[in-house]
């Protein structure tokens, strides 16, 4: 069986467990007004309802508002959704093409030191069946979303340089 948490890592590196949504709207943090924090999305697998092994971990940097609530609107579907939108099926070729400005990737959200460290210290007390691999997994998703960004970058950057090149 699937199960996911929703965690706030706040400023002051505290955890908070957010519960999973009804609709677009996250539950309010009142204690946390107009903040921004590291949202992680934590995907695994239960056996007997309890968690034993980590699929997936997710971190996105949102903004609560005025009464510490998210709201996921379709304008954050959408920067959510931008770099796919943008850059999916995309040579630096087909990118090349055409006169406008190149589109500059959005980056990936990627964790501090500090703020993994919480998470882990998290999952250690809160989730301990899972902090055997949580150091390792946390690791892979941070890998991979630096990964992402250098492969959007260098993306652009070679169709710069096929642009110019056309050009002379």
């Amino acid at each position: 069986m699937a199960g996911i948490r929703y965690l706030y890592i706040t400023e002051d590196l505290k955890v908070i467990k957010v519960p999973i949504p009804k609709g677009s709207a996250f539950k309010a943090v009142p204690g946390h007004k107009n903040q921004s924090v590291l949202c992680v999305e934590l995907l695994y697998e239960t056996e007997n309802r309890v968690p034993v092994t980590i699929w997936r971990i997710i971190f996105n940097r949102i903004e609560l508002d005025e009464n510490g609530q998210y709201d996921l609107t379709t304008d954050e579907v959408s920067k959510n959704m931008r770099n796919v939108m943008l850059f999916s099926n995309q040579t630096p070729q087909s990118l090349s093409e055409g006169d406008d400005p190149l589109p500059i990737p959005s980056s990936m959200t990627i964790p501090t030191r500090a703020q993994r460290k919480a998470l882990l210290e998290y999952i250690k007390n809160k989730m301990p069946t899972l902090h055997s691999e949580a150091a390792y997994m946390v690791q892979q998703a941070v890998a991979i979303a630096e990964e992402q960004n250098k492969r959007y970058r260098k993306l652009i950057l070679d169709a710069a340089k096929i642009r110019k090149l056309n050009r002379e």
